[in-house]
This record gives C-alpha cells, structure tokens and sequence, in this order.
C-alpha cells in the first residue's frame, strides 16, 4: 500500500456532512502557492522570536537582544509583502488575457 500524500488524502477523503470547502481550498494553492509560502515565512519568524535560542540572547545583552528579533519580523513582514504583492501581480496579468475560443465537443478547430 503507497502512501497519499496528504492534499491527495484530502481530496478524495469527504467529511461527512461538509461543504467541500477544503478542495477549493486546495484547488486553489494547487496552482498558486504564493499563500503557503507567506503562511510559512510568518510561522517561521513568530517560532524564531518565540525561541529561547537567539542570535542575541536577551537574558545577556537585555533589551537589546529584542533587536535581532525586531528585524527578522521586519523581514518577514517585507517577505510577505512581496509574495502577495507578486501573486496579485500574475492574477491581474492571468486576468487581462483573453480566454482561449472554447470548441463544442463535436466541433474541431480548423
């Protein structure tokens, strides 16, 4: 027996009673995962200041040791910002084309 990975698990595995609002969820990080990147920059900078272990600690160099950790927020917060502005970005460029003529399946393009 393979494993699924878990979007696969999750796409064919229904809750009962749901409103399938999980598989547009993960319809749409399939093609664009500009979300989960800005989701995991920020959990990443809230573990790293959150974290005893710093590259300043600040039991040693007091208030001063909550600089690095200003800075890798600061950072993040920049990070993010640029994912979501680039997503927005291709959306509006993936927007502004024309949709491609749709056949009718008896129908060929010549």
């Amino acid at each position: 027996m393979t494993a699924l990975p878990i979007a696969d698990a999750l796409r064919t595995t229904p809750a009962p009673g749901s409103s399938g609002a999980h598989r547009r969820i993960l319809a749409g990080m399939e093609k664009d995962r500009s979300t989960l990147k800005a989701v995991l920059v920020g959990l990443g900078a809230v573990l790293y200041g959150a974290s005893p272990i710093d590259l300043v600690p600040e039991i040693l160099a007091g208030p001063l040791g909550f600089g690095d950790d200003a800075v890798v927020l600061i950072g993040a917060g920049v990070a993010i910002w640029r994912i979501m502005r680039n997503r927005n970005a291709r959306r509006r460029a993936a927007a502004a084309q024309p949709a491609p003529p749709q056949y009718w399946p008896s129908e060929s393009p010549r």
